[in-house]
């Protein structure tokens, strides 16, 4: 498939995910999002329980009709290091430690993130990355907004890393269109748990 093709698929694709995201119910997504955490906080003590070398988390701050990990960021805050995305520049974005109750700023997008007086979250081969998705397929390719931020910076991740596609049940299909750059996922997180790919 030629570039242009593709990018005109994923375009689409994208207008498609995020009109039915945005049309899943408020209560349904609020609810949808507890039982998330609640499995990610399941999932992740397990993970920690038989990988003593995992020490950092990298969650994500919501912004709109995401899946909201809050409560999971709180509930893991005492249990291992907590790393939030911040964008550095237009192809840039670094991961910087934060905890609950840490103070945010406004990026150029108006998604909340870490300031950059926050330390350098520290990521390697067992750091657990839970990825916003707009939808993902069950080959683990993810759908994201189309900026290229998680893909280039997944891909520098030094022996990879662990890397989990956060979003509703409904935007789960059976293929995305992908491209060569795309960083595919290692699981998917539902309301109904977790899902190795």
């Amino acid at each position: 498939m030629n570039k242009s093709l593709l990018n005109e698929k994923k375009k689409s694709a994208r207008l498609f995910f995020k009109k039915k995201r945005d049309a899943l119910l408020q209560p349904y997504r609020e609810e949808a999002s507890r039982n998330i955490c609640a499995h990610g906080l399941k999932w992740v003590t397990s993970v920690l329980a038989g990988r003593e070398s995992v020490s950092t988390v990298c969650a994500y701050l919501q912004t709109g009709s995401e899946v909201d990990l809050m409560q999971l960021v709180k509930n893991l805050d005492c249990q291992v290091a907590i790393g939030m995305p911040r964008v550095v520049d237009k192809v840039t974005l670094e991961f910087r430690m934060w905890r609950a109750g840490d103070s945010l700023v406004m990026n150029r997008f108006g998604i909340p993130e870490p300031s950059d007086a926050a330390p350098l979250a520290s990521v390697n081969s067992s750091t657990i990355f839970f990825v916003p998705a707009l939808a993902v397929d069950q080959s683990g390719v993810r759908l994201g907004y189309g900026g290229g931020y998680y893909d280039r910076f997944l891909s520098k991740v030094p022996g990879g890393c662990i890397k989990v596609a956060v979003t509703f049940n409904a935007m789960i299909c059976e293929r995305l269109p992908v491209d060569s750059h795309d960083i595919p996922m290692d699981y998917i997180l539902t309301e109904l748990g977790v899902q190795k790919l």
